[in-house]
């Protein structure tokens, strides 16, 4: 079977390799080359320690991985490899952990290319994050006897669907994970469904909800305010939006008009900062780049860099989070909430459905489903009524932390085998 699923894995590399390289061009963006995902130009040292392998796709699971690094580190000279699929996730593994861990692009799900990885680094446990089921990954673990856990675990609609019809297929995949550590009782049950065993199950949370950001005092928001000239101004950050979500936030915001608040926009993905900057610039906006900023007025702020979202998050008044605007699907809110601000997305929260569920039905977050909500949303911010928000969604996050402990507990337990 695993021959099988290299051939047809091989043939779509083929197929949509000269839109990476040629179109998205995504190798010269994360300054790595092909090759790197092929197994090559790997170079570790000599073992000393256990060492861990922790696969996270992409900038969200990266960040997500941060905070167990570092309790790793903490608790003994362990040595980490993280790997990462995109462009964005390398680049903030290498700010964020480049002095803690080794930091490669992941390798194709080919069985030249994985066993190149278990034989250079050598790891003790395979560590994925969320739903990152690789046939070949799984198989060389397997075959080594490198256990795999699962963490911070959830499937997203397509998946379920998938591995409902594939059933026996998945559950013979699935089955090569020692150990999942889930979100909620829901997820639970599925894979149960599925011929997971109750054993390998354990319910710990949301990842999600243990993230660790810098503080930001008053006096350090007031500096950076002034450094970007958003003294006196009302804030509002957009982040992580997607495709679609741009043009419907500029049409509600030149209808609002006034001019005491800024909006501050940050794409999802890098490749799409000039297209919006082209959206704002078609709208008639003044506005500025986080790339080339000068102290003139604005009332659009582009955020066209990568990592510094959160400060952005940390200074504002209220926060839009999005993918949510269009069936993307949404992204983590968790961030603004983090910092005490009102968050706001639109009705398509479906990859964070519990905890959309959690925060909306308490009063810790809103949703805005139109024009006119938007419109709204722009009016009060700042507003009393924002700040109950704001402190209520603070008040939940505070409830449902936990999770990075119990996930601790469990790599260790692995790890003293």
């Amino acid at each position: 079977m695993i021959y099988i699923w290299n051939a047809i894995y091989l043939l779509l590399l083929i197929i949509v390799s000269p839109y990476y390289l040629f179109i998205k061009r995504a190798f010269v963006k994360g300054r790595y080359r092909i090759s790197d995902k092929f197994g090559k130009n790997l170079n570790f040292p000599p073992k000393k320690e256990k060492r861990l392998w922790i696969h996270a796709v992409s900038l969200g699971e990266v960040n997500l991985s941060i905070p167990i690094v570092k309790a790793l580190k903490e608790k003994g000279d362990y040595e980490i490899l993280i790997t990462s699929t995109t462009p964005t996730g390398l680049e903030l593994a290498r700010k964020r952990l480049s002095d803690l861990c080794y930091i490669q692009p992941s390798p194709f799900d080919l069985i030249t290319s994985t066993e190149k990885f278990f034989k250079k680094f050598e790891p003790d446990i395979l560590i994925l994050i969320e739903a990152e089921i690789w046939p070949t990954l799984l198989w060389e673990a397997k075959k080594r006897n490198v256990p795999t856990l699962l963490i911070n675990t959830r499937f997203g609609r397509r998946t379920e669907i998938l591995f409902k019809i594939f059933k026996p297929l998945s559950s013979k995949i699935l089955n090569k994970i020692e150990k999942f550590l889930v979100q909620n009782e829901k997820t639970r049950d599925f894979l149960i469904k599925l011929g997971i065993g109750d054993e390998k199950i354990t319910v710990a949370g949301s990842l999600k909800a243990d993230l660790l950001l810098p503080d930001f005092s008053e006096d350090l928001s007031n500096k950076k305010k002034e450094e970007l000239n958003l003294l006196g101004k009302r804030i509002i950050v957009a982040g992580s939006t997607v495709e679609g979500e741009e043009t419907i936030l500029l049409k509600a915001f030149k209808k609002y008009g006034k001019k005491d608040i800024v909006m501050i926009i940050a794409p999802r993905h890098p490749e799409r900062f000039s297209r919006v900057e082209n959206m704002i610039r078609y709208y008639g906006f003044r506005y500025q780049k986080r790339s080339s900023f000068q102290k003139d007025d604005f009332e659009i702020f582009l955020l066209d860099t990568i990592g510094e979202l959160p400060e952005f998050y940390a200074i504002s008044d209220c926060s839009f989070v999005g993918g949510s605007l269009v069936k993307v699907g949404g992204h983590n809110f968790l961030e603004p909430v983090y910092y005490k601000k009102p968050v706001f997305f639109g009705p398509f929260m479906h990859n964070f459905r519990e905890l959309y569920e959690i925060f909306t039905s308490n009063g810790g977050a809103k949703v805005v489903r139109d024009e006119k909500d938007l419109i709204e949303m722009f009016d009060s911010v700042g507003s009393e009524s924002q700040r109950r928000i704001g402190i209520k969604g603070h008040e939940i996050l505070s409830k449902i932390r936990g999770a990075k402990e119990k996930t601790l507990k469990e790599i260790l337990s692995f790890l003293s085998k």
